[in-house]
């Protein structure tokens, strides 16, 4: 499942919610948990619930896991056992 912006934390929550969604995307999107999530904890249970299904997180320079805490939450709970690549 791809979505981009809102449209990829849709994708996970779509994803932890139905397994049998095999992967997902988030093109430079953030993961919203009802309102802009302060607390990085409840990103990482989300991506806890995926199991070790890929999800691929693809953001840009200024938004990403180093200065948004969501997706700092949501990465560090990823299980996939996959890398970060930036330029």
């Amino acid at each position: 499942m791809f979505g981009h912006s809102l449209g990829g934390a849709m994708a996970a929550k779509a994803m932890a919610a139905d397994s049998r969604i095999y992967a997902g995307i988030d093109l430079d999107g953030t993961i919203l948990l009802g309102k802009r999530s302060l607390n990085p904890k409840l990103d990482e249970n989300l991506a806890r619930r995926l199991g070790r299904r890929p999800f691929m997180l693809m953001t840009r320079q200024g938004h990403d896991a180093r200065d948004d805490p969501a997706l700092a939450g949501f990465w560090a709970g990823l299980g996939g056992g996959g890398g970060c690549s930036s330029p």
